[in-house]
């Protein structure tokens, strides 16, 4: 099996690396960041100059000893399009760019989430027509170096542009977000869509943040030993444990010309797996087509295109391995050496594995062809291919082995590859929602989502960038008594670190969750309450409530307990004909579910079976019933008022 580039979109820093003249973040299209200076950087010879102008206005910058230049200008007025020229030993030129207000969207799946998968998600699409909200989308990649310089050019929201499906395409939350700041402020919107399904917290915290708190000096060890040990090494062990888990792997079994694939589903390529209806997988899928190749074309050396695959991929011509890479957006070009053609019947098979996104084959229908040694090319686009799905092989229990790229949660990965190549870039904030990799480990994400704040204030040169959170939705099953959370405490950390965060903020989506998925389709509502949120505290709308009711204090009242909240608007609202999700406790710490009564602006609670109340619980569960709103909407953050150890 072939191991040959397997880690090429992980590759270690070096002075091979052909750095760009302008960083890929600046393209046609884009928000430049209103109100303040823009830095503009790239990479040429050291000592050449580099000038960048907008609106006649320009500043210079000469290039360092490592060959960085960096440029700040200060951008024109709200609105546009204005054109920018960045001239030096190269000359670039960005047309249509506009200027407003930049906002990053990070996170893990349920910020990844895209707009078609949501409620009524055709009809948004549809309708997705804001030439004054732009996007750029950062690949999802992981790196142990800060090395990584792919991102999307920026393109304006529109039916065809926003994505076809539920994991491709601009962030169904971000979107919401961009479309009420954007309705409600109305001047241009950008979005950088930065988040990564399954990440944890700490992947987007820089090493130097992680090993100055220590709590992850053991993971950044076996990171250490990881890279030490070499590419080959740890390749071998990826390859190993597909053969073992992935039939078709076995001994290469799927790939030789022999196998019959009669059985196979036909397809049509290039298609991104929701195009063939595959929805996400994350495993292992095989492709098959047979090519015959005529007799003056089958003598010499061949090349074989296929595009861009998510996200790593063996390849293989008549069961000889001919190319293999780990890089979604590189475009395959495999050498196929001379005698491996054969006059007539010839099989190409492809392994495909997926680790986190449901592309496919996204390149385009020109791209699929084999180039014969003779110059004739034969296409491979159309309905030709048969495909069969390996099990799904990530199952979170952690047989996946240590490799180079690590995992979604490992360490630094993701702040290395998705926040290092964006930054500084000139932003107005940032919004995050994120946290379901971290349940069980609630006291150690206070202290992390700080470090995540802190290091990417840092990374954007802004001290006082708001950062914007979600508190995770209810999912899960009910159960008929009161209990601990894993996930009530993960809230409760989310909480915690909003206040701890200068300038942070927290919204919650605790009454629109589902039981049975744990990406929710109500993004609307989450996108609304962070704009809601951002207009309050970030705007300084403060007729506009930025979230829900907080509770604040208790009383006892003999075995009563009358409770009081912050941000309750215009006063406390019930959806229904009784407060839901309330729970009482004596000294036992043993909690019953308990009555609870609105009395003017405040909640009192009672319990029968317990008569000396000491705590209240709201809201803490899995999947907790809540109906407790302020007057303008928003619902109560979950909350308790003891302080007893949790999960």
């Amino acid at each position: 099996m072939l191991i040959t580039a397997l880690f090429l979109g992980f590759a270690v820093a070096d002075d091979s690396i052909r750095y760009p003249f302008l960083s890929p973040i600046f393209s046609d299209h884009m928000v430049l960041q209103r109100g303040r200076p823009n830095t503009f950087w790239g990479w040429t010879t050291a000592g050449r100059k580099v000038k960048v102008t907008i609106l006649g206005k320009a500043a210079e910058g000469v290039a360092d000893k490592s060959g960085k230049w960096v440029v700040k200008l200060q951008p024109p007025r709200v609105g546009g399009p204005y054109t920018v020229q960045i001239d030096g030993p190269e000359r670039r030129t960005l047309t249509d760019v506009l200027v407003g207000d930049v906002w990053l969207c990070g996170g893990q799946s349920n910020m990844q989430y895209g707009v078609m998968g949501t409620e009524n998600g055709k009809a948004e699409v549809a309708a997705a027509d804001y030439p004054q909200i732009r996007f750029t989308i950062v690949p999802t990649k992981m790196s142990f170096q800060t090395n990584a310089f792919t991102v999307s050019p920026w393109q304006v929201v529109s039916p065809s542009t926003i994505g076809k499906d539920e994991w491709n395409g601009l962030s169904a939350v971000g979107y919401f977000f961009g479309r009420e700041l954007q309705k409600n402020l109305n001047i241009p919107i950008g979005l950088v869509h930065d988040n990564r399904g399954g990440s944890s917290a700490e992947s987007w915290v820089s090493r130097p943040t992680l090993e100055k708190a220590g709590e992850f000096r053991e993971t950044l060890g076996r990171i250490d030993d990881a890279v030490r040990s070499g590419h080959a090494n740890q390749g071998r062990q990826v390859e190993g444990w597909i053969n073992r888990s992935d039939p078709g792997s076995k001994d290469d079994a799927w790939a030789k010309p022999e196998f019959d694939d009669r059985a196979w589903e036909t397809i049509s390529l290039p298609a991104s797996y929701a195009d063939l209806g595959f929805g996400w997988h994350l495993g292992v899928t095989w492709f098959r087509t047979v090519v015959n190749v005529p007799e003056q074309g089958s003598n010499g050396a061949a090349t074989l295109s296929l595009g861009a695959i998510e996200n790593l991929d063996w390849t293989y011509v008549n069961g000889t391995a001919v190319g293999s890479t780990f890089d979604a957006q590189q475009n395959r070009a495999y050498k196929v050496s001379a005698g491996t053609l054969r006059p007539g019947r010839n099989v190409i098979a492809v392994r495909v594995a997926n680790i986190g996104s449901s592309l496919g084959f996204a390149s385009k229908a020109s791209q699929l062809s084999l180039t014969l040694g003779n110059g004739s090319k034969i296409s491979l686009a159309g309905k030709k291919w048969k495909v069969n799905r390996g099990p799904n092989l990530w199952s979170g229990k952690g047989e996946f082995p240590w490799v180079l790229e690590g995992g979604m949660g490992t360490p630094t990965v993701h702040y290395n590859a998705m926040i290092v190549p964006v930054a500084p870039l000139a932003i107005r904030g940032a919004i995050w929602y994120q946290g379901e990799s971290n349940v069980g480990r609630a006291k150690e994400y206070v202290d992390v989502m700080q470090q995540v704040a802190s290091d990417w204030r840092k990374a954007f040169q802004t001290d006082d960038l708001p950062f914007l959170q979600v508190q995770l939705a209810n999912f899960q099953r009910r159960f008929d008594k009161p209990s601990e959370s894993s996930w009530a405490a993960l809230r409760e950390a989310q909480m915690l670190s909003a206040q701890r965060i200068p300038k942070g903020g927290l919204v919650t989506a605790i009454d629109i969750g589902e039981a049975g998925d744990i990406h929710p389709k109500n993004k609307k509502d989450v996108g609304n309450r962070l704009a809601l949120l951002a207009l309050n505290q970030v705007y300084g709308q403060k007729n506009v409530s930025g979230a829900g009711p907080m509770f604040t204090s208790m009383k006892k009242e003999g075995a009563a307990i009358r409770l009081r909240f912050d941000k309750i608007a215009g006063g406390l609202v019930v959806k229904g004909d009784d407060l839901k999700g309330f729970a009482m406790a004596g000294a036992d710490r043993q909690f019953h579910w308990a009555k609870a009564i609105l009395v003017g602006k405040e909640i009192l609670v009672t319990c029968p079976g317990v008569l000396d109340p000491v705590a209240v619980r709201y809201g803490w569960a899995d999947n907790p019933e809540v109906n407790l709103y302020n007057s303008q909407g928003m619902p109560a953050f979950p909350f308790r008022t003891d302080s007893w150890p949790v999960n």
